[in-house]
């Protein structure tokens, strides 16, 4: 009874563990992200630096300019590949030095974690990217 109470145990918490990163992962594509930090500086205008997820690409506003690229995730770990971005300049004082540090950032991608927020905590090799959901918007 014992033998059969641990199998039935483990094979609970496997489903739990499976069922909860398919959870994360869907609230990850269900959304779009608003920034609202990067490396630990709040972001001012939120809505100027975005992040979506869809069908292995990652795309969204840097801050003045749209940027695209590869990525593959899941299980708390993500990896993009070379983003592409437009080559518009903004007057806005700080706000290309903000898209250079934000998307030099995320392609050193490696974690995510979704919270009950939910909020999206990406780790990079330069400090974490913190976003904020935002309803997810129809592609034009």
């Amino acid at each position: 009874n014992r033998c059969i109470a641990l199998t039935l145990t483990l094979a609970l918490a496997s489903c739990e563990a499976s069922v909860n990163a398919g959870s994360e992962q869907n609230a990850i594509d269900r959304h779009d992200w608003l920034a609202q930090s990067i490396d630990g500086v709040a972001v001012s205008n939120p809505e100027r630096v975005t992040l979506s997820l869809a069908n292995g690409t990652v795309s969204g506003r840097g801050g003045c300019n749209q940027y695209s690229g590869p990525v593959e995730y899941g299980n708390g770990h993500i990896k993009t590949g070379p983003l592409i971005s437009t080559k518009m300049a903004c007057a806005e004082t700080g706000l290309m030095q903000l898209e250079q540090k934000f998307l030099g950032a995320l392609q050193t991608a490696s974690t995510y974690t979704v919270s009950v927020h939910p909020e999206l905590t990406i780790t990079t090799a330069d400090g974490p990217l913190i976003f904020r959901v935002s309803p997810r918007q129809s592609p034009p």
